[in-house]
């Protein structure tokens, strides 16, 4: 539910997901937001790799949203994450999508000074 929790989660191998909820169809919920399907969480930790970050839209706490990013090792192996959290009303989703950069740029220079190098 959290967006520094997707970002670690959804950098793991496959198989490792996979194995996770290979017994579970229903996850647990914070919110109304929360996501309570296992397939549904798979597709947004499919988003999380494609853009390099996470949100967690009020899923965890109802009026919190946050955004969280890999930090990788100098394998490019996720070891770690950040986020940034804020209140909805001053957090909006137009101002996530302004943040996006910085904390993908942060974890970025944070991963560079593990060795990790992007190709």
């Amino acid at each position: 539910c959290t967006a520094i929790g997707k970002a670690l989660l959804a950098f793991l191998p496959q198989e490792k997901i996979e194995e996770m909820f290979a017994n579970q169809k229903k996850l647990s919920t914070y919110t109304p937001n929360s996501i309570s399907d296992v397939n549904e969480l798979k597709k947004d930790l499919k988003k999380v790799r494609a853009q390099g970050f996470a949100i967690d839209n009020e899923e965890f706490g109802i009026g919190i949203r946050c955004l969280g990013a890999p930090i990788r090792d100098d394998r490019g192996k996720v070891i770690a994450a950040i986020s940034v959290a804020g209140p909805a009303t001053r957090f909006s989703e137009e101002k996530a999508e302004e943040l996006k950069n910085s904390i993908i740029n942060v974890c970025n220079k944070i991963s560079s000074e593990f060795g990790f190098r992007k190709d």
